[in-house]
């Protein structure tokens, strides 16, 4: 039952990757229990675009980790996914105390990309490395709620593969979390 539930699961992530615009076959792809990392490197730029991806355990939801060259971003994509730009959301890691966030909508390629806040990134990656289970509990536009659950086996050793992740650094206390441009002389 769980090879299964994990090679629907991968079908289903495969499937996504496919279909926003990756070459799969272009790039080497890993597998680490229950995560599927690829290798992607802008041929022009240089700029590095790999990614670390975990399907939900009911294969309609992806959990997604993407570098954006030294940046990394964390974000969901459903099947069906919630309504409106701005998604309220609970999540919570094993056993630990449910932390709520807003997630930010960036549709692209008939997808709707969830993504969590570049404040929340650093904290949700490092969790995700050690922890087995993920629930992501989200509103759609009518209050009516729907749980996520991701098995997080592997979780450590995909996302230490990519070097945005290794290159995270926590974000420092009494600083905000994005830097406001300013356009005045200094």
């Amino acid at each position: 039952m769980q090879k299964r539930i994990i090679r629907a699961s991968m079908a289903a992530l495969l499937g996504l990757m496919a279909m926003s615009g990756r070459a799969v076959a272009q790039n080497p792809v890993q597998t680490f229990g229950t995560f599927t990392m690829s290798r992607n490197v802008d041929p022009i730029s240089d700029e590095d675009r790999s990614n670390a991806a975990v399907a939900s355990v009911d294969s309609t939801a992806v959990m997604w980790w993407q570098c954006y060259g030294d940046t990394a971003g964390v974000f969901a994509a459903f099947k069906e996914p919630p309504e409106g730009e701005e998604i309220d959301a609970v999540y919570r890691f094993d056993q630990d105390r449910p932390d709520t966030t807003v997630l930010t909508s960036a549709p692209s390629d008939g997808y709707v990309w969830l993504f969590f806040p570049e404040e929340e990134t650093y904290a949700i990656t490092q969790r995700a490395m050690t922890a087995g289970r993920f629930v992501l509990r989200v509103w759609d536009a009518d209050d009516s709620t729907r749980d996520f659950i991701f098995t997080l086996s592997g979780g450590g050793r995909a996302l230490r593969t990519l070097p945005c992740v290794t290159r995270m650094r926590p974000p420092v206390a009494g600083q905000p979390a994005v830097q406001k441009r300013s356009d005045k002389p200094h």
